[in-house]
C-alpha cells in the first residue's frame, strides 16, 4: 500500500578548518501527516489497485482533437496513397506512349513479337520495348548482358576485343557484381579459364556464346510471357492497331 509520510532526519559532518574537527549538525524535521477519512481509506487500497483505477479514468477521457486526428488520419493516408498511386501510373503510361511513339511498330511486328521469341529479340524497336519492362521488373542485367555480347561480335580490332571482353566479365560474371547474371558454373569457370589466356593471345570469339545463350533462354521462360501480359504491351497493341483503324 501507498501511504504519504514525511521525515526527520540529522546530518553531521566534520569540518577540517582547524586541528581540531569540529562536528557540525544539520537538522530535518519530519512531521506527521494527518489525513481525512475517506484519503486513509483511499491509501489502504492496494498500490496495483489504485493503478487500475487511474488506468480506468484515463481510458475514459476523450479527447476530441486525438479522436479527429485518429478518424482522419487513415483517410488522409489512404487519399494520399491513391493519389501517389495514380501520379505513378500516369507516368508510366506517358514513358509507354513516348517510346511507342519513336519506335513506331507496325502490325506485323506486334504480331511477330506477340508469338515468336525470337523475332522480338531480333528486333532493336522491340527490345528496347523489353528492355523498359525489364527495368519494371529489376531484372534488366539480363538483357544489358545479352546486348553487350551481341554487340562485341561486331568489334574487329584485337585490343578493343580483349578490352570489352574484360569489361562484360567485370560488369555481369565476376562474382558480387552489381549487374551478376545468372549462369551455370561450369559456363563461368569456362570463361574464366579463357580470360587467361595467355599474354599475345587473343581471346576466343565464342568465349560468351554459351552465356549468352543461357540467358536468352531465362528471359524467353521467365520474362517473356510476363511482357506480352504486361500494360506496356498491351499499350502498343492499341497504338499501333488504333493508329491503323483511324487510317483506314
Amino acid at each position: 500500500m501507498c501511504f504519504p509520510f514525511s521525515i526527520s532526519a540529522t546530518c553531521c559532518s566534520a569540518t577540517t578548518t582547524s586541528p581540531s574537527a569540529e562536528m557540525s549538525q544539520t537538522s530535518f524535521t519530519f512531521s506527521k501527516v494527518v489525513l481525512t477519512n475517506e484519503q486513509a481509506k483511499h491509501y489502504q487500497i492496494p498500490w496495483e489497485k489504485q493503478q487500475h483505477e487511474l488506468q480506468k479514468k484515463r481510458a475514459r477521457c476523450v479527447c476530441w482533437c486525438c479522436l479527429c486526428t485518429c478518424l482522419c488520419k487513415p483517410v488522409h493516408n489512404h487519399r494520399r496513397r491513391r493519389v501517389t498511386t495514380c501520379e505513378v501510373g500516369q507516368k508510366r503510361a506517358n514513358c509507354y506512349k513516348q517510346l511507342i511513339d519513336v519506335i513506331k511498330p507496325t502490325c506485323d511486328q506486334v504480331r511477330d513479337w506477340s508469338t515468336k521469341f525470337d523475332q522480338l529479340m531480333k528486333d532493336e524497336g522491340g527490345r528496347r520495348l523489353l528492355a523498359l519492362f525489364l527495368q519494371q521488373e529489376h531484372s534488366e542485367e539480363n538483357l544489358l548482358f545479352w546486348n553487350e555480347v551481341h554487340a562485341l561480335k561486331t568489334i574487329a580490332e584485337p585490343s578493343d576485343y580483349t578490352a570489352k571482353v574484360k569489361r562484360i566479365y567485370m560488369e555481369f560474371l565476376q562474382p558480387m557484381a552489381e549487374k551478376e547474371v545468372n549462369v551455370s558454373g561450369g559456363t563461368r569457370k569456362k570463361i574464366e579459364e579463357g580470360l587467361h589466356a595467355d599474354d599475345g593471345v587473343e581471346v576466343a570469339r565464342d568465349v560468351y556464346d554459351v552465356a549468352q545463350l543461357q540467358v536468352y533462354n531465362l528471359i524467353h521462360r521467365q520474362s517473356y510471357r510476363r511482357f506480352l501480359d504486361s500494360d506496356l504491351f498491351n499499350s502498343i497493341v492499341q497504338s499501333t492497331y488504333g493508329t491503323t483503324d483511324q487510317a483506314t
